[in-house]
């Protein structure tokens, strides 16, 4: 599976990108909104997994939502696109499979082959 992993925490994104690599799959990784979208535009990924609450540069608000503002722009690319959110909060986000932080490698393997089998709503 080709994933692409949002996120502004470069240890939790280079270690859970590792953990998917190890497991057989092709992982990019971004670590804002505008990574993400430049990357997107090279060539489809079959799961975007993003932060809820990554930090855009210069973004006054940290808890601005820019996960949920990445999957917006993303669905309208590609209305199948496959998105999982990563929060360490209690957000509510319908549509859209979810997993809380923190998390270990067993979780995260089962949550992407949980968005692998999820519908878009």
């Amino acid at each position: 599976m080709r994933i692409l992993w949002v996120d502004d925490e470069e240890p939790i994104r280079e270690i859970g990108a590792s953990f998917l690599v190890q497991a057989g799959h092709t992982v990019d990784t971004a670590r804002n909104n505008k990574e993400a979208l430049g990357l997107y535009e090279d060539g489809a990924y079959d799961l975007v997994l993003t932060d809820v609450e990554h930090l855009e540069p210069l973004s006054q608000n940290p808890d601005s939502g820019e996960g949920l503002i990445l999957a917006e722009a993303l669905r309208k690319k590609n209305p199948q696109q496959l998105v999982g959110f990563m929060t360490a909060n209690h957000h509510q986000i319908t549509g859209y499979p979810r997993l809380h932080k923190p998390f270990d490698p067993e979780q995260l393997l089962r949550f992407v082959k949980e968005c692998s089998h999820t519908a878009v709503r």
